[in-house]
């Protein structure tokens, strides 16, 4: 049965500029939990750049689902893969969202890399790939390419399934099948990011191609409605968050 998790980074104002945390995600596990999400996606600044959370959030009640981090892989990175390690072996994530650089003549080091970062984490810990734009891989045919011949059970895809048609959406499954395991959610209409029931035909439409190819993977709530806008709050990102989590659990539950 799918989880549905809140991404930590759709509360942070600074998640694009100074990528200085503005708040304690201690100080709302509680909250996020009694409001109906079964864990969080932790952006990496959460832990590694406010004192005292790693602790803190090792002890949460509330899972921490997936750790979100940004290194790329290559060579210069490697400090940064080593603190990033040392957090995932305390808080003990299911999965691991990661992305790799954009120099397709670098891709044998990312690659190295990135399986030797596979290699050393904990027992049960899986590589979940977000394929990004502006990576050597955001192509799904290279991404799908980049991953043949790894296991499924170790190496894993996220799909920003409501970011694409129906048709997009199953050449996803087509390429990497199984591979998918978690949604990142969210929807732009116009250039604006806006909640899910301002575009339920989409939505609907994009579940059905889920639940057509057989999916059961986990849902995080990746950004909503307000962000990045001039009155962007805190408050109001969460608000509509549990707007998109409940309209999100009855669509697909159908």
């Amino acid at each position: 049965m799918s989880k549905f998790y809140l991404g930590t980074v759709l509360l942070e104002k600074n998640r694009w500029s100074s990528r200085i945390p503005t708040f304690l995600v201690s100080d709302w596990t509680d909250r996020i939990a009694a409001d109906g999400f079964d864990g969080i996606e932790l952006w990496e600044n959460h832990v590694l750049r406010a004192e005292g959370e790693l602790a803190k959030l090792a002890d949460a009640q509330l899972p921490i689902a997936v750790y979100n981090m940004y290194a790329d892989f290559s060579n210069a990175e490697a400090d940064k893969l080593a603190k990033s390690l040392e957090a995932i072996r305390t808080l003990k994530p299911r999965g691991i969202k990661f992305n790799i650089g954009a120099d397709a003549a670098r891709l044998p080091e990312y690659r190295k890399n990135m399986l030797s970062f596979a290699d050393a984490l904990p027992a049960g810990c899986v590589m979940l790939c977000e394929w990004h734009p502006g990576t050597v891989i955001e192509d799904v045919d290279a991404a799908g390419a980049f991953f043949a011949g790894l296991p499924t059970d170790k190496f894993q895809v996220i799909t920003h399934a409501f970011s694409y048609d129906a048709d997009s959406l199953q050449k996803q499954f087509d390429v990497f099948g199984k591979r998918i395991t978690l949604v990142h959610v969210q929807r732009v209409l116009n250039d604006k990011r806006v909640r899910l029931d301002a575009d339920a035909a989409h939505v609907r439409a994009c579940c059905k191609v889920l639940a057509d190819n057989g999916y059961t993977g986990d849902f995080t709530l990746e950004f909503t409605e307000g962000t990045s806008a001039p009155d962007e709050s805190i408050d109001m990102l969460y608000a509509n968050a549990l707007l998109d989590l409940a309209f999100l659990k009855e669509v697909t539950a159908k």
